[in-house]
């Protein structure tokens, strides 16, 4: 799945290397330098709605267009949420953003990231009933109890 994932870097945080230790997996990743959607949701509460607004739609389509990806090439993320998406700006050479000093709306990219719990390959008509993910982020399908959520 590395593989797939690193072909698409302007969509998907790039996996540079992973080591194993004894208790652990360490994944050394690509600093995105303007944290999470989560975080910067946060922050621009406080713009104009116009302006907001047309950032926004920005940000959906390229959320859009990386799990258009994802799902070309039979992956399922199984964790997405605003944690998981990231802002980079490339303009400003992998320095970390103080979130209050920069203008969001300069050329940034939005990255998918943290593939833990994704699959790669799914069987057409095989089920996926696990309890994975944050529970404030799955599908309407599931909450309202179907237990195939894979159609």
């Amino acid at each position: 799945m590395a593989l797939i994932l690193n072909s698409y870097p302007s969509y998907i945080v790039p996996i540079y290397d992973v080591k194993m230790t004894e208790d652990y997996y360490l994944i050394v990743m690509q600093l995105c330098n303007g944290g999470d959607l989560s975080k910067l949701k946060n922050y621009l509460q406080g713009w104009s709605d116009m302006a907001t607004l047309n950032f926004w739609k920005n940000v959906c389509l390229k959320i859009y267009e990386g799990i258009l990806i994802l799902h070309e090439n039979n992956v399922l993320h199984r964790d997405f949420k605003p944690d998981n998406i990231f802002v980079h700006y490339p303009s400003k050479n992998n320095k970390t953003i103080n979130v209050e000093n920069f203008d969001p709306f300069i050329d940034f990219e939005i990255k998918i990231g943290d593939f833990g719990l994704a699959w790669q390959g799914l069987i057409a008509n095989m089920p996926l009933t696990w309890e994975v993910g944050a529970s404030l982020m799955r599908s309407p399908e599931y909450m309202k109890g179907s237990k195939n959520v894979a159609k």
